[in-house]
């Protein structure tokens, strides 16, 4: 095996440049400075991105700082950029003085070597202008975060002034010119006139009298609450006020006069308070009212009362469309709080005859559901509170059998 020695020149070359050799800034690097300086150079954020495109279309180690990428290469890596776009940018570019055009005759981009003479033409976006203002550039882009820097101070240090001074004296003149100021763009030399208007030695503000009672948060401070508010509110576990009526001084026969289409489902005839009770559980479920409802009633207004509420709505017959819903309004709803089935009663009594009769939320001789707040016409001959119970119950019967057999 033999062995030859070659000799490798070293140092330099003139008038020509290695791809090792090279010390290029970094693609990211040049464009952090570029976007830090951009407000100094007058270019926006979609001028920058496009500068970004060009300079990806530059190898780590190349030559020179010519970009062949034709304008559909750039649009696609600009997420669909239009071509007028691209134009305009290009422009905007070139007049900062960052890229320099180099245009063959056909408007093509490309490159052609003399192999002999040595001697290369390209044709493209030459780059060359950018790096060779990077010093310059950098300088630019230190001095844009020392001016942002000091504006968020001075902005800050503005804020505090102003709200000193407005907790010494509200009307506070300086204080109030100043208040609109800060809602612009201004510099860091305005901000500094604008705080000479405002007192800065000011004293302390004073405490107030009594301090807002905290809010108590629904959850701890690592969950997230969505707050829900209702605008109607029916208060289910508050307990009514007992209402002193003189009203409640009715006796048996009195509701019995009051209701007489509902004591006629009774096998007897009711003598005490207990058998009105019972002829009014008895005859909830018929029109409609759930068990548990009932229930609810019964524990928030008493045994009695939601008796006597059962004991109208079969009066009322027809004319109540909903019985379940009208119970739950009259006994748990909103018209929880200003309905007295005592006072009803008595009032029924007195101004209704036997062809009218008086709703519980409404006058004599109209009913209106608490819900649609519609009205029906009074009672007829026609309208026998018995048959519409019983419509009542054979359609309950019907859709429970309905079910079972489904």
């Amino acid at each position: 095996m033999a062995f030859h020695r070659l000799a490798v020149p070293s140092g330099p070359r003139a008038g020509e440049n290695l791809s090792a050799d090279n010390a290029f800034p970094d693609r990211f690097a040049v464009i952090d400075i570029i976007r830090r300086a951009g407000a100094s150079l007058g270019l926006k954020a979609p001028v920058i991105a496009t500068l970004d495109a060009l300079l990806s279309c530059l190898p780590p180690k190349r030559g020179h700082h010519v970009v062949f990428a034709s304008n559909e290469t750039l649009a696609a890596r600009l997420g669909g950029l239009s071509d007028r776009t691209l134009r305009r940018h290009f422009a905007t570019l070139q007049e900062a003085g960052l890229i320099r055009r180099e245009d063959s005759p056909n408007r093509k981009r490309f490159t052609r070597r003399d192999r002999v003479s040595g001697l290369c033409l390209r044709f493209g976006f030459d780059l060359r202008p950018l790096f060779a203002r990077i010093a310059d550039l950098s300088a630019r882009a230190e001095a844009a975060t020392r001016e942002h820097d000091r504006v968020r101070f001075l902005r800050a240090r503005l804020r505090a002034a102003i709200a000193r001074a407005l907790a010494r004296d509200p009307e506070d003149p300086g204080a109030r010119a100043c208040q609109p100021a800060l809602r612009r763009v201004l510099t860091s030399d305005q901000l500094a006139d604008l705080l000479d208007r405002v007192t800065l030695d000011a004293p302390p503000a004073r405490p107030l009298e009594a301090d807002a009672p905290a809010a108590r948060l629904s959850a701890s401070d690592g969950h997230f609450v969505r707050h829900h508010q209702k605008s109607k509110k029916e208060p289910i576990d508050r307990q009514p006020e007992p209402r002193s009526s003189p009203a409640q001084e009715l006796s048996v026969e009195q509701v019995l006069e009051a209701c007489p289409d509902a004591a006629a489902f009774s096998p007897n005839r009711p003598a005490s308070w207990r058998d009105l009770i019972e002829v009014g559980q008895t005859l909830a479920p018929m029109i409609g009212v759930d068990p548990r409802q009932y229930d609810a009633a019964r524990r928030r207004g008493g045994a009695l009362e939601t008796a006597l509420v059962i004991w109208i709505l079969v009066s009322l017959g027809e004319r109540v469309a909903r019985p379940g819903a009208y119970f739950h309004a009259l006994t748990l709803g909103r018209r929880s709080e200003s309905f007295d089935v005592w006072r009803y009663l008595a009032r029924r009594i007195t101004h209704a005859p036997a062809s009218a009769r008086v709703d519980p939320a409404g006058d004599p001789g109209k009913a209106n559901c608490p819900r649609t707040n519609r009205g029906s016409p009074p009672l007829s001959a026609d309208n026998d509170p018995r048959r519409c119970v019983m419509t009542w119950s054979a359609g309950h019967s019907a859709r429970s059998d309905a079910l079972s057999m489904s």
